[in-house]
């Protein structure tokens, strides 16, 4: 039976959530005239979102533990990534499938 979320739980995923917005605010403000207003909200809510939901996942499938500074110092990097971050993810999960499902037809 999974335990409840504590109080450090929440926190941990408040300031995983500060780290992934201050990372997308930063890389919007890079270059603030390549994109309209749409985009820059758009980028945001992206590297906010993939540092929220991408970074547990991913820090564990690499590093088998997640530890707070990891977790926070990849949320911070996701958050900068944003829409390319999910971009590079697509190409590498499309690669993969596409190997999967040629070698399946070759055993057909």
């Amino acid at each position: 039976m999974a335990t409840p979320p504590g109080q450090i739980d929440y926190l941990l995923d408040a300031q995983q959530a500060l780290a992934g917005l201050l990372g997308s605010i930063i890389m919007v403000l890079r270059d603030p005239k390549k994109r309209t207003r749409a985009e820059q909200i758009a980028s945001i809510i992206a590297g906010t979102g993939s540092a929220v939901y991408l970074t547990e996942p991913v820090i564990e499938l690499f590093f088998k533990d997640i530890q707070p500074k990891y977790l926070l110092g990849f949320s911070f990097l996701f958050g900068v990534m944003g829409l390319k971050l999910i971009e590079i993810l697509c190409e590498f999960l499309e690669k993969n499938l596409k190997k999967k499902l040629e070698v399946n037809d070759e055993k057909s």
